[in-house]
């Protein structure tokens, strides 16, 4: 299942007309890789997503969390606290983090669908 990343890293690469080669080789991943990504099959590394929104402008935010940088100042206060707990995480606790929302949210879908 697509994820909504996948989706979004899918999008850039063909806004910038690139091939899955091409895509691949400038953030930093096998080709093989970024068809796993883009399928829904394998996560992006997080250093992958901060190569990404470097050379492509892309906000992490939006990437991540469907935020825009401009809107982070009305966030609700548990969203705050979320949100600040999530930066002070180290990567490999991020990662489970994002894997463990991804999860929660797809069960959320399922049940709205059923």
């Amino acid at each position: 299942m697509q994820s909504n990343i996948s989706l979004k890293i899918k999008l850039i690469r063909n806004q910038h007309n690139l091939n899955q080669v091409s895509f691949a080789e400038i953030i930093g991943v096998s080709q093989a890789t970024l068809s796993e990504i883009e399928t829904g099959k394998s996560k992006p590394s997080c250093e992958t997503l901060q190569l990404l929104a470097k050379t492509y402008g892309v906000d992490l935010n939006w990437l991540l969390l469907n935020i825009d940088s401009q809107h982070l100042d009305k966030l609700n206060e548990q969203e705050n606290i979320l949100l600040k707990g999530f930066r002070n995480l180290q990567e490999v606790a991020k990662r489970e983090m994002l894997e463990f929302l991804e999860m929660k949210l797809s069960r959320y879908h399922n049940r709205q669908q059923s």
